[in-house]
């Protein structure tokens, strides 16, 4: 059967969400993500960047709701170990049977492995066909800590961890899928991606670009919105054969609003029709500054 895994960092998952007034093109931001999440037809969502706050718990919730009653999940704990911020889950009960989830953290000879700032989560699943597999998620440090060396350290305790190199759970070999914002351009530096494939790993996406800048204007890809290829899916080699697709869901560029519009550097693009463009781009980014992205597997 078709399952739908999809990963996304939605920035600051939390009051700010919740909040009346904020609304993307007249839409309430949660039901705008939860849009979204049923456009890619999900049966698995990964959150990064819920907040420590309570309202990060309930902005999860609230979500929940918004995608319908076959929907359950929840947030994992705002412990001081997972700052600064937290994971959440939603799966559709339909589809998936939820098995539980740990904090995966040493190698294979049972060394513990230590991760800068943040940490991975596991989840483990049975889908209605009786297949077991498990999803990883991990929130690597931004960018600018530690001159961008946090990300690398990070990367490359996820590729020592004993769950991703032999996915042994309950003595039982399981296929895994592996995602998150890994804060490493794919684009300038593939090295620390191709590190998974040593153990079989595919790599879901290599260089699609998926966070958005600010502004079009930029000495950097001028006359885009997209700007790092952060975010990635890798699944196990069990699952090679049962790949359906991957996708980056570009929730700014599908929006009725640019449909309408001639590309942002055709040059019959008039002075109004760019300030549209940014206008649609700076609606959109209430949501996140990263696009969701997602891959498809027939387990």
């Amino acid at each position: 059967m078709p399952i739908t895994y999809v990963s996304w960092n939605i920035q600051y998952l939390g009051p700010s969400k919740l909040n009346d007034e904020k609304q993307v093109l007249g839409t309430q931001v949660i039901t705008a993500m939860a849009d979204c999440i049923l456009q890619m037809r999900a049966d698995i969502v990964v959150i990064m960047e819920v907040t420590l706050k309570e309202a990060g718990t309930d902005a999860v919730g609230q979500l929940c709701e918004e995608l319908g009653e076959n929907w359950d999940g929840g947030s994992s704990s705002n412990s001081a170990y997972l700052k600064p911020d937290r994971y959440g889950l939603l799966f559709n009960k339909n589809t998936v049977q939820f098995r539980g989830q740990n904090w995966p953290d040493t190698d294979a000879a049972g060394n513990r492995v230590s991760f800068p700032n943040r940490t991975p989560g596991a989840y483990y699943f049975t889908t209605t066909a009786g297949m077991d597999f498990g999803v990883m998620i991990l929130h690597c440090p931004n960018p600018t800590e530690d001159g961008g060396r946090a990300a690398l350290t990070a990367m490359a305790g996820l590729a020592r961890l004993d769950l991703v190199r032999n996915r042994m759970v309950q003595g039982k070999v399981i296929p895994m899928l592996i995602s998150g914002d890994f804060n490493v351009d794919y684009n300038a530096n593939p090295a620390p991606y191709q590190a998974f494939t040593n153990f079989g790993y595919t790599i879901g996406f290599q260089g699609q670009l998926t966070s958005l800048k600010t502004k079009f204007e930029t000495k950097e890809n001028p006359g885009t919105y997209l700007k790092s290829a952060y975010d990635n899916i890798f699944y196990s080699p069990e699952l090679g054969p049962q790949l359906v697709g991957c996708g980056v869901f570009d929730y700014v560029g599908l929006s009725g609003q640019v449909q309408r519009l001639p590309a942002y550097t055709d040059p019959n693009c008039t002075p109004e029709q760019k300030r549209q463009w940014q206008r649609t781009l700076t609606e959109w980014r209430r949501v996140s500054d990263h696009l969701p992205v997602g891959i498809k597997l027939n387990i």
